[in-house]
């Protein structure tokens, strides 16, 4: 375990991260789905307001600072027209299931079950992305989602209690950045093409 004040840098980091791809998308180098960015910053901020209800204290700052800058990507997407997804039928879909997880943490009382539902929603929004992300990685840029793995990383770091409500979202926020960043970065749906190519 390191000292839980080190979540801070971890927010500093994976904002900095976003505020690179908030520039990017400003430029009209990324075109971020709109049903993604708009329920990844619901998503976590609900579970940022569980864990701070169960208590959890400065680590629940990794988990808001992972909600807070999706909101303002969300609105920059509007901004430059070749920031511009084409939202599909696919991304309704898939932002429905994540509405009826936020839904579902609403009408319950337990933080560990909101938590749950949090993931679940955040997940089911993040689905366009990932299609995206392995179909058109170019659409996409990396940045945020390396600081998002050193946030994730640094949150799970500072837990001395290793209960669900502790590491359960950080340690999804881990796991799905190390996705995005492998899938954008070293684009495998390109070599596959390649070598059946070959």
């Amino acid at each position: 375990m390191i000292d839980e004040r080190f979540v801070l840098a971890g927010a500093l980091v994976v904002s900095l991260g976003g505020v690179s791809y908030l520039i990017d998308t400003l430029q009209g180098r990324n075109q971020p789905n709109k049903v993604t960015w708009l329920l990844w910053g619901v998503a976590p901020l609900m579970a940022f307001a569980a864990q701070v209800s169960e208590g959890v204290g400065i680590a629940a700052v990794a988990t808001f600072a992972v909600g807070a800058m999706p909101l303002a990507i969300f609105a920059a997407s509007f901004v430059n027209s070749r920031s511009e997804w084409r939202t599909t039928s696919f991304d309704i879909g898939c932002g429905i299931l994540s509405v009826l997880g936020l839904l579902l943490w609403a009408v319950t009382s337990d933080a560990n079950l909101a938590i749950a539902f949090a993931i679940i929603a955040d997940l089911a929004a993040a689905v366009p992305t990932l299609t995206k992300a392995w179909s058109h990685p170019e659409t996409e840029s990396s940045t945020l989602f390396w600081l998002g793995i050193v946030n994730g990383a640094i949150g799970l770091l500072i837990i001395d209690t290793w209960t669900f409500e502790h590491y359960a979202f950080i340690g999804y926020i881990l796991m799905i950045n190390m996705l995005f960043a492998v899938l954008i970065t070293f684009r495998p749906a390109r070599l596959l093409r390649s070598a059946d190519g070959a």
